[in-house]
C-alpha cells in the first residue's frame, strides 16, 4: 500500500503522479498502477465467486477497480504518445 504520514492519500498519489510525469516516469508509474488494480480487481472476483453473499458488492468492487485500472491505462498511453511527439520550437 501506499505509505502513511506524508499527507492525505489522494494528495500524495496526485504529486507521485505529478513528478512522475516531471522525471518521464508516467508510463512506468501508470503500468505499476495498472498492475496493482488489476489483481484487486481480480481479488474482488474470487470473492465474489466464492462467497455468494458478496457477489452483488464484490462484482461492483471489482467493476470500479476494472474502471481504475482502464483510467489508468489511457493515463499511461497518453504520456506515451507526448513523449513520442517531437518537440516544439
Amino acid at each position: 500500500g501506499v505509505p502513511r504520514g506524508f499527507g492525505a492519500r489522494q494528495q500524495m498519489i496526485a504529486n507521485l503522479l505529478r513528478n512522475a510525469a516531471e522525471y518521464q516516469s508516467l508510463p512506468a508509474v501508470a503500468d505499476a498502477f495498472c498492475a496493482l488494480w488489476a489483481e484487486r480487481a481480480s481479488t474482488y472476483l474470487t470473492l465474489a465467486q466464492n462467497h455468494p453473499a458478496l457477489r452483488r458488492t464484490a462484482a461492483a468492487w471489482a467493476t470500479q477497480a476494472e474502471h481504475a485500472r482502464d483510467l489508468l491505462e489511457q493515463l499511461g498511453q497518453a504520456a506515451l504518445d507526448l513523449e513520442a511527439e517531437p518537440p516544439e520550437g
